[in-house]
């Protein structure tokens, strides 16, 4: 086994010991990729103003370019970055690509990157097939944390593409759990971010509103801006939340004042318009009296009753005397 791994630990030593014969300043990033004729002798850094834009790629994005020697190595000055720790991507097209091109898999022709002016990175790929696969960070905690993310998606799609709906499923489901316990316990929140991105939990920021409320008290103080971001989109959630619940609030005091319109208010208000004699009549048409009764009983002639009655299903907006019974 350490014979067939002989070349490998031997080009790793050869490459390590000629970046540490160079003087290594803050502010850089130096790499080696191991890649046959097929692709471009170019190198391309991105910037990503979002976890989002991971897989997105324009003219505007890159910000630097750099040769490929012919042994695979590159370099980047970093002394222009801001101070604050940014997203970044490299990646490398195929000779016969755009140079926007970007392999987007199980195999990939980039590498995501957290960096700032002063970061120190060097990175390292024995593979011949795509330019950063079995790569090596050197010293550099926060980007191999975040490259084993990346790796952990990769064996998870790897696994579940494979597998029947149950299986891939249980793999989805084991997968997101290690990607938040993950961002539970990172210390640098650009690892921990990028570890609740890929679990795909902002897909719903209002189902998963506790998680967040949690989530964001941890990094209460921080103002990287890609925090600040996932704020803004928590908030606005809970904003349009609000503005839902607003409006189903304002309905329900329509639908409650058609109600009360109905059948409190209208007959109230059709009460109004009636005389104290009517009124009296109308108790009177309530439980059923005649015409006759209703003369007799308030010594008044029969014409006069009709009279009132008219009156009185005219107001109360209804046809007949028999409306007007409970």
């Amino acid at each position: 086994m350490l014979i067939k791994k002989l070349p490998h630990i031997l080009l790793l030593f050869f490459w390590f010991t000629t970046c540490y014969s160079q003087k290594f300043e803050s502010g850089i990033l130096i790499g080696q990729v191991n890649i046959d004729s097929t692709w471009a002798n170019k190198i391309y850094m991105s910037y990503l103003p979002s976890f989002k834009d991971m897989y997105t790629m324009s003219s505007e994005m890159i910000i630097a370019e750099s040769n490929v020697d012919e042994k695979g190595r590159f370099e980047f000055n970093l002394e222009f970055l801001p101070e604050e720790d940014k997203l970044y991507r490299l990646h490398i097209p195929k000779k016969s690509d755009s140079k926007y091109s970007l392999i987007i898999g199980l195999n990939n022709n980039y590498l995501l990157f957290v960096a700032n002016k002063n970061s120190e990175i060097k990175l390292f790929s024995d593979s011949t097939a795509y330019p950063f696969d079995k790569l090596v960070f050197e010293k550099d905690t926060v980007n191999k944390a975040f490259h084993n993310i990346t790796t952990m998606i990769s064996r998870r799609d790897s696994m579940a593409s494979g597998s029947d709906y149950y299986k891939r499923k249980f793999i989805t489901e084991k997968a997101k759990q290690d990607l938040l316990e993950i961002a539970d316990t990172s210390s640098h929140h650009m690892v921990s971010l990028y570890a609740v991105f890929q679990s795909n939990l902002d897909d719903d920021f209002t189902k998963n509103k506790a998680f967040y409320n949690s989530y964001l008290e941890k990094w209460q103080t921080s103002e990287n801006e890609y925090i600040k971001n996932l704020r803004a989109k928590v908030i606005e959630g809970d904003s349009a939340i609000s503005i839902i619940l607003k409006i189903l609030s304002y309905v329900l005091v329509f639908i409650g004042g058609l109600i009360v319109g109905k059948f409190f208010l209208k007959p109230y208000n059709k009460l109004n318009k009636l005389s104290v004699q009517e009124r009296k009549i109308l108790n009177e048409l309530k439980v059923g009296k005649s015409n006759k009764e209703i003369s007799e009983d308030f010594n008044i002639g029969i014409s006069t009753v009709k009279s009132h009655v008219s009156s009185i299903l005219s107001k109360m907006s209804v046809k007949s005397r028999r409306d007007l019974m409970p």
